[in-house]
């Protein structure tokens, strides 16, 4: 039997706009997994998008934080080259 698709969110509708995070505008790819009826998400941005102000670890917090309310999303994943 095949598993449905969760209803798309409406951070997946939005695409990078989704995220409340002024460093959304950097994201080069954005995959969506769909398991166990929900949406995991894998970003991948830039070296670039982490600043001397903010680390990596405070960016990625940031975009979990934008989509913590989500009840379609599983996890995030954010990798940086």
């Amino acid at each position: 039997m095949r598993q449905s698709k969760p209803p798309r969110s409406s951070f997946v509708k939005g695409g990078r706009r989704g995220f409340a995070v002024p460093e959304a505008r950097m994201i080069e790819h954005m995959t969506l997994h769909y398991l166990n009826g929900r949406i995991d998400i894998e970003l991948l941005l830039p070296q670039d998008a982490v600043t001397p102000s903010t680390t990596a670890r405070q960016l990625t917090q940031r975009f979990a934080a934008a989509i913590q309310n989500d009840p379609d999303i599983g996890k995030l994943d954010v990798y940086y080259y």
